[in-house]
């Protein structure tokens, strides 16, 4: 019995150095793959992590556009907020984007309308964004009066702060009220 135990113990120990030195060994190689690591460019260190990461694209950020007669949160019954507006060549309007009358309707043609180019030129907003069709122009329709609209989804463009503010003061004149 004494023989059997001492060959047990013999092999318990060796079984500890055994583990004990592959616990070495495994700090020494996690130690060089750190230095190794540490060496590596960004760029490099990605691709390795994820074999996708230099292969696949990256998606861009998508910025979806106003939709048509968002930023409108109540009108007038009917149509009587709305207007037929025309837009002569070249110009490309916005949804939401503030516009100056420039000549009245006649029995052919809507009103004529020019995007805003400073607060007090804002006598409506487009509904509908479009481009102009050279020697046709646009035909869409704005808000002329009486509703409420959404501050915050009107295109302002390159008219600057203090602007605005003359702007929706215009706008208000013609029961345009933004919120």
């Amino acid at each position: 019995m004494y023989e059997r135990e001492q060959k047990r113990r013999e092999d318990e120990f060796k079984e500890n150095e055994a583990r004990i030195a592959a616990e070495r060994e495994r700090k020494a190689e996690q130690e060089k793959e750190a230095e190794r690591r540490a060496k590596m460019s960004p760029e490099e260190l990605a691709a390795e992590v994820s074999p996708f990461a230099a292969t696949v694209p990256h998606f861009p950020v998508l910025n979806e556009p106003h939709h048509s007669a968002e930023f409108i949160l109540s009108e007038a019954n009917g149509q009587r907020s709305r207007g037929a507006a025309y837009f002569a060549d070249p110009a490309t309007i916005y949804v939401g984007m503030p516009v100056k009358k420039t000549a009245e309707a006649t029995a052919t043609q809507p009103a004529t309308y020019v995007p805003a180019a400073v607060g007090a030129d804002c006598m409506a907003l487009c509904i509908y964004a479009g481009g102009t069709i050279p020697g046709e122009g646009l035909r869409t329709a704005v808000i002329v009066r009486d509703a409420e609209v959404n501050k915050n989804l009107i295109s302002w463009g390159a008219i600057t702060a203090p602007e605005q503010v003359i702007g929706m003061q215009t706008l208000a004149t013609n029961g345009i009220i933004a919120r």
